[in-house]
């Protein structure tokens, strides 16, 4: 499951560079990269980026004015929210796979310890008679 995010981050971090880093209205190709404020003007960030998207930080002022890159944001945000309850299912599967399998050995020892107090009991109560 944390190889489809790897891949899903860097997939849509390429595909929000490549859109945005074409328009050079945001991104000038005589400035700077390092000095815009656009995080998707640098590869390394643009990956970083989608990455604190994918867990719900971010801010529409960067793509607003892409129809294509609202698009896409709405299809990564769908897919980060199927990977993450995909990893959740898979986590409480497993625990629950876990927990039957100790619940049949709880039992066994919940079980014995009631066959011995019940023992213990009768031969508690037992006339004397009965015992010799």
């Amino acid at each position: 499951m944390l190889v489809i995010l790897v891949v899903v981050t860097f997939a849509f971090g390429d595909m929000f560079y490549t859109i945005i880093k074409r328009d050079f209205t945001i991104c000038p190709p005589d400035e700077d990269p390092n000095d815009s404020g656009n995080p998707y003007c640098q590869h390394g960030l643009s990956y970083l980026d989608m990455f604190t998207q994918i867990l719900g930080q971010f801010g529409y002022g960067t793509f607003l004015g892409h129809p294509l890159l609202v698009i896409l944001f709405i299809i990564m945000t769908i897919f980060g929210a199927v990977i993450f309850l995909n990893i959740l299912i898979a986590v409480v599967s497993d625990s629950y796979g876990k927990s039957c399998d100790n619940a049949a050995r709880l039992f066994g020892r919940a079980r014995i310890l009631a066959v011995a107090k019940t023992n213990a009991l009768e031969k508690l109560m037992r006339p004397k008679l009965l015992n010799s």
